[in-house]
């Protein structure tokens, strides 16, 4: 009888400890899951831009559009509702606010430092351990999470070097249309989705698409070039366009060139027939390497193919 209830013993204290590694292990996956939600709210918070402002190379975040963004996402992946957390702090760090990056951000509330180096959103909130994932701790912890524009360094030869460096023969160019424009993908003229409404490919939501895709087998980092001389305004990554270059053209006329593999030319400079913008490829939202070429006048979107 003794022997059968040390075994039990024994049994018992295996089971509990089992039981006690599976509940730590949860717990800290699960405090590693709100942060992953947490992210992706910045991320999607994040794409709420004033498109108008992109125009000037300026990137501003629409905080009202953004903070709705912010809490539908975070509380759709959570499953948390508005009464189990709390943002401590929401900080808009863009073109509006400050002018020059990096920038020393201070958080308000919470003892919280970093160096921003371009436009960010930070976002602090705070919960109690028990409102996700389960238990009966009151105990509340705060959690941070931010998502920064990447732009485009210049390289240290300078922007004249560069584009000395990267340029394609005026033959495989072909000529103007009417309008002054020349295609922008030397390599192929091959269009695979129109400017219009339309089911996004990857999101499934019905919006629209403001540019022209321009996709052939081959087309992953070749180069792409500007449809018209102009002024380099914006060369980095941008949510959703991945790595973009945006040219103005004067007017009000601004085109732009995204997913990019790689940027070969910086804001400020110059660019004109046969310099290189970039390298096509998929990044940001895509399906496969391709150029989104998009133009604007005023910053409302026209059909690119109204200009050819």
């Amino acid at each position: 009888m003794e022997v059968i209830l040390r075994m039990v013993f024994i049994a018992f204290i295996a089971i509990s400890g089992m039981v006690m590694n599976h509940d730590l292990t949860t717990k800290a996956q699960s405090l590693h899951y709100l942060k992953e939600d947490l992210e992706v709210a910045a991320h999607d918070a994040a794409l709420d831009i004033v498109e108008s402002e992109l125009a000037t190379g300026r990137i501003v975040f629409d905080q009202s559009k953004a903070m709705t963004t912010f809490r539908n996402s975070f509380e759709k992946n959570s499953n948390l509702s508005s009464a189990d957390y709390e943002i401590v702090e929401m900080h808009f760090l863009d073109h509006s606010t400050i002018t020059t990056f990096p920038h020393r951000f201070e958080a308000t509330k919470v003892g919280f430092s970093d160096v921003i180096t371009a436009p960010t959103i930070m976002a602090f909130i705070e919960t109690k351990k028990n409102a996700y994932y389960g238990g009966s701790s009151e105990e509340s912890f705060t959690q941070v999470a931010s998502y920064t524009y990447q732009p485009q360094e210049q390289n240290i030869l300078g922007v004249n070097a560069m584009a000395s460096r990267a340029n394609v023969s005026v033959a495989m160019i072909g000529n103007a249309s009417s309008q002054g424009f020349h295609w922008p993908v030397p390599f192929t003229d091959n269009v695979t989705s129109n400017f219009g409404m339309r089911t996004h490919p990857v999101t499934g939501e019905r919006k629209l698409h403001a540019g022209t895709d321009i996709a052939t087998p081959g087309v992953f980092n070749t180069p792409t070039i500007p449809a018209k001389s102009g002024t380099v305004i914006f060369a980095g990554y941008i949510a959703g366009y991945g790595n973009v270059v945006m040219v103005s053209h004067g007017n009000g006329l601004e085109t732009r060139y995204a997913h990019l593999n790689s940027i070969s030319v910086a804001a400020g400079q110059e660019v004109g027939l046969g310099d290189v913008l970039g390298k096509i490829g998929n990044t940001g939202v895509g399906t496969g390497p391709h150029l989104h070429f998009e133009v604007r006048v005023n910053g409302v979107p026209y059909d690119p193919m109204t200009f050819y």
